[in-house]
């Protein structure tokens, strides 16, 4: 994703900038974008917000291992499931 907002860059580059960020993430999307000066042409394009949730959840029921992955956006104190998939493992 970093690589098609930043014209020049490529992925070896992108992977490198991206090990700056920190473990908690940025405060303000000014910390990023002082750090990739080539982000700056996509700034409209960029946000700091967490609306979107990836949730991995494993049951496992006797000798079977039951799996769900689910694609939640927040919105309006809400959280809906975009999508969901299942799996069984046994």
């Amino acid at each position: 994703m970093l690589a098609a907002l930043a014209e020049g860059i490529d992925e070896t580059t992108a992977r490198q900038l991206l090990t700056r960020r920190p473990p908690a993430g940025w405060d303000t999307l000014a910390q990023p974008l002082a750090d990739m000066p080539l982000l700056a042409p996509g700034r409209h394009l960029l946000t700091l917000n967490s609306d979107y949730f990836s949730l991995r959840m494993v049951v496992r029921l006797s000798d079977t291992n039951y799996r769900q992955y689910s694609l939640l956006q927040r919105s309006n104190g809400q959280a809906r499931v975009l999508r969901r998939h299942w799996e069984i493992e046994e």
